[in-house]
């Protein structure tokens, strides 16, 4: 077997993989999360074309299909709280590490989901919503078995979450074992063009960049349907390195049209992110990296100014890009305080470089 995956190391054809996968434990343990969740994934992965992504050691662009059943599991000994879920995320697929026996890739993959049964259906406290958002980021080892055929073992972390759209909403988070098969489709892929990680293969791309975003949002209010809006704005300068990566670094201003009063504790209680006036101010930097037309820009931020109920200096942030053209992009931002999200806000950004 290790000599046979020495020889067809090289293949880089399109493939589809078919894995089931089994939990393994549940946190945080505060949430008295038991039981078993089984699931399955089907994965379409695409060989990028271009040279410059090989060399940043992107093995394919994923699309998977993802399913599990969550009947199993329990929440303070009651079972069937949940149902089952299924979700389309896309995701990118990475080589950590390739020997003649074996090869290690790191999978993060991001998307929209369903989940049949929540806290308004169930009293389960953990989802939120029907519709959430699924996070999955998988670490595996390939051996190939034929010219076109890989067998594959994993270990995967599962999170879910509706993004504080309606709360309460704690979010589920999953460590689980994987074991699956990966199949080529065809082994014609053009030969990728030479180019430079120094050079940009897109020329309207500038170096130096200044960014506008806009978008509006909402938080849940607790046990409603009701929710408290939010504006972002954000004003950044982005250092290109290359195509793929530049140094992102730029302030972002929320908008509340609410604010926290404690004579309607229900109505305008938003946790962490409570606010006592109706504005706040942060600056965070972090990498942006763009994959075609998709550009990811996670940041941690720290607050110039934010009159909050509970002391809240640190925030996150992530933002995910398609562009339109090259001024203009469609944006779906989030907020995060430790590991609780705030806000989802949808706009656009606009490069204000000529």
């Amino acid at each position: 077997m290790t000599l046979i995956n020495h020889v067809f190391a090289q293949n880089i054809g399109n493939s589809i993989e078919f894995n089931a996968e089994i939990s393994l434990k549940y946190f945080p343990s505060t949430n008295h999360l038991s039981g078993k969740v089984y699931g399955a994934e089907v994965i379409y992965h695409k060989v990028p074309s271009s040279l410059l992504q090989r060399k940043l050691n992107i093995i394919s662009q994923d699309w998977v299909l993802r399913f599990n059943t969550l009947r199993s599991l329990k929440i303070n000994e009651n079972i069937n709280q949940f149902g089952d879920s299924y979700a389309l995320l896309y995701g990118l697929n990475f080589s950590v590490l390739k020997t003649k026996y074996i090869n290690l890739n790191f999978s993060p993959a991001f998307g929209l989901g369903y989940t049949n049964k929540t806290i308004y259906t169930n009293e389960n406290r953990i989802m939120g919503s029907h519709v959430n958002m699924y996070s999955r980021a998988a670490l595996k080892t390939e051996i190939s078995i034929t010219s076109t055929t890989k067998l594959l073992t994993g270990i995967n972390f599962l999170h879910i979450s509706n993004a504080a759209t309606r709360v309460p909403n704690m979010g589920f988070n999953q460590s689980s074992i994987s074991f699956g098969i990966s199949k080529e489709l065809k082994n014609n892929q053009a030969k990728p063009s030479k180019e430079s990680l120094t050079t940009f293969p897109d020329s309207t791309l500038n170096k130096h960049e200044l960014e506008l975003g806009l978008n509006i949002g909402r938080r849940g209010a607790y046990k409603s349907s009701k929710g408290l809006y939010r504006n972002g704005l954000y004003l950044g300068y982005n250092y290109r390195f290359n195509y793929f990566l530049a140094l992102s670094l730029g302030f972002d201003a929320v908008y509340y049209h609410k604010v926290y009063h404690p004579d309607n504790n229900l109505g305008t209680y938003q946790s962490y992110a409570s606010s006592l006036d109706r504005w706040r101010l942060g600056t965070a930097i972090g990498p942006s990296i763009r994959i075609g037309k998709f550009e990811v820009e996670p940041k941690y931020g720290y607050y110039l100014y934010f009159n909050s109920l509970k002391p809240m200096h640190t925030y996150w942030t992530v933002n995910s890009d398609y562009h339109l053209n090259k001024k203009l992009a469609l944006q779906a931002k989030m907020y995060v305080h430790k590991a609780e999200a705030d806000f989802l806000g949808l706009g656009f950004v606009y490069k204000l470089t000529p």
